[in-house]
């Protein structure tokens, strides 16, 4: 029921919760976008007035969130009984506080597609938020080791649940991802095999829209530039991403660094020089031997 909500709430109930079943309903009515009026007119009528006010008091009452807090506080407020605001906003704190809670209605979800379905609206819904994209990514960075022993294993089959809808969507969405902290995207990587081919598929897509230009007339100098529209707007934001100094920054990020993949064992220098030398070879003259240069130097 509560995926139905903008933004979800992600309510989460028990027993203790019966006595205020009442208030708890009259509450996700009034604080959902898209309740009518004539619902809540005629549930006020069904009501006592004096916990109708009480209700009304509360909503009134609350600090301002964004969006994004929204979606979360309830989860925050959930773990950390007493608190009434998300302190501190760091995306890492969001995705933390949402990956536990899915993997928490993931151990009392029997109905597999039903779950699918859930995390799937949830996810569209998100990434529609400001800042959004962040926490999503966040949430795959996060070390398995750090999440209580009871939901570690649950962890891998919710990545593959994202990452499968991240992939039917790569067209549409991996310039966002491009968009994000190297760092997190590393991290990402680190933590989810699937991640970095989704991540090394992305790079992959950015690079063949490249296309050469001559820079410098009297030395004959080329390179690179992005002229699709469809990206026009992701590469206005920042001048330097139009070059190819900025895909060589994603590929040098990954590679100067000694990792192995947690999840697989495998060396996350191999996996991505394979990626970029296959691409050399597919092509005599693009912009991948320009990212390759930029590296040896």
């Amino acid at each position: 029921m509560t995926v139905l909500l903008t933004p979800p709430s992600f309510l989460m109930l028990n027993f203790d919760c019966l006595r205020e079943a009442t208030k708890l309903i009259i509450e996700t009515v009034l604080t959902n976008s898209n309740g009518s009026s004539d619902l809540q007119r005629k549930l006020e009528t069904l009501v006592d007035p004096s916990m109708w006010s009480e209700v009304n008091a509360k909503i009134k009452a609350r600090p301002h969130f964004t969006d994004l807090d929204q979606s979360l506080s309830v989860l925050w407020i959930q773990n950390q009984p007493g608190l009434r605001i998300i302190k501190d906003r760091k995306a890492s704190t969001y995705a933390k506080i949402l990956l536990t809670n899915i993997l928490t209605v993931m151990t009392a979800c029997e109905n597999e597609q039903r779950f699918q379905q859930y995390c799937r609206s949830l996810f569209e819904r998100l990434v529609l938020l400001d800042r959004g994209w962040e926490v999503l990514v966040h949430m795959i960075s996060i070390d398995p080791e750090s999440l209580p022993s009871e939901l570690k294993s649950l962890r891998n089959p919710l990545l593959s649940i994202l990452l499968s809808w991240m992939d039917v969507r790569i067209d549409g969405i991996y310039s966002h991802v491009l968009e994000l902290n190297l760092d997190v995207l590393r991290m990402a990587s680190l933590n989810s095999s699937g991640f970095l081919q989704f991540y090394l598929s992305s790079l992959e897509k950015w690079g063949r829209c490249f296309q050469p230009c001559l820079d410098d007339l009297e030395n004959d100098l080329w390179k690179y530039v992005v002229i699709v529209e469809s990206l026009t707007q992701f590469v206005t934001r920042d001048s330097h991403k139009n070059g190819s100094a900025h895909l060589s920054k994603h590929f040098r990020h990954l590679l100067f660094h000694n990792d192995v993949c947690h999840d697989s064992g495998k060396d996350l220098k191999s996996q991505v020089l394979e990626t970029l030398t296959s691409n050399i070879k597919n092509s005599d003259f693009s912009v991948w031997r320009t990212v390759a240069n930029s590296l040896l130097r």
